[in-house]
């Protein structure tokens, strides 16, 4: 029996290639559509043989080896996990059909048996592989996302602390004001006025600017927001 399935696949070893690379190229996605020619070629070539030493010799080692490499393949390429599920079938929709009409009785039974174990194996195997890296790959990239944020977040801090260092030891006054409110204030400022930095923070500018001319400020603060919204 063994033989006979044998000679069946070695001579149609050329047609279930061919037939398998233009089932991807033309029923699956435009993803395996898009990819070269030679690739495809090449990666069902060895997914054949892989399968037919893992069918006829009981040796997976070449298989586990191929599903590793297009593993990893197509998920740096972007591939959908059904998309290679998919192209794994085929090998079972080609070859059946042939072996129905090449050999019948217990031969055939045990050749359908054989096919769809092999490829539940290899079917399994690459979904839970290819699913690990997925997973490895969204953690080393959340991973690198945090540490550029890390960087990001002590450079900034770095260079607030400089600027706060700066404003403080000029002579001059400065603060900054949000929506009418004192947010920060140097030491210069503060001591024009006779308060500490802290007892500043959080009231109205105004409140510190002379009677006679607050009106006047007031004004132009809110005349130069108008002209910073138009």
């Amino acid at each position: 029996m063994r033989s006979s399935l044998i000679a069946i696949f070695n001579d149609n070893r050329t047609a279930i290639i061919s037939e398998w690379v233009h089932s991807l190229r033309t029923q699956v996605s435009t993803m395996y559509a898009n990819r070269p020619g030679e690739e495809i070629t090449a990666t069902v070539t060895e997914a054949y043989e892989s399968f037919i030493t893992a069918l006829f010799d009981n040796d997976f080692d070449r298989i586990n080896s191929f599903i590793e490499m297009i593993a990893r393949m197509r998920l740096m390429t972007g591939f959908p996990l059904s998309n290679v599920q998919m192209a794994f079938e085929f090998f079972r929709s080609i070859s059946i059909p042939l072996l129905v009409k090449e050999t019948s009785g217990n031969n055939l039974e045990d050749a359908i048996i054989s096919i769809n174990q092999c490829l539940t194996y290899t079917i399994h195997r690459f979904s839970d592989l290819f699913q690990s890296m997925h997973q490895e790959r969204i953690l080393k990239q959340n991973y690198l996302l945090e540490e550029q944020i890390r960087i990001r977040t002590a450079e900034l801090k770095e260079s607030e602390q400089r600027y706060k260092i700066l404003v403080e030891e000029i002579n001059d006054g400065f603060f900054v004001i949000h929506e009418e409110v004192l947010v920060f204030v140097n030491s210069a400022t503060a001591l024009m006025h006779g308060y500490e930095p802290s007892q500043m923070i959080g009231q109205r500018f105004w409140d510190f600017v002379h009677p006679h001319h607050r009106k006047k400020v007031k004004e132009s603060y809110l005349r130069k927001l108008e002209t910073r919204d138009s």
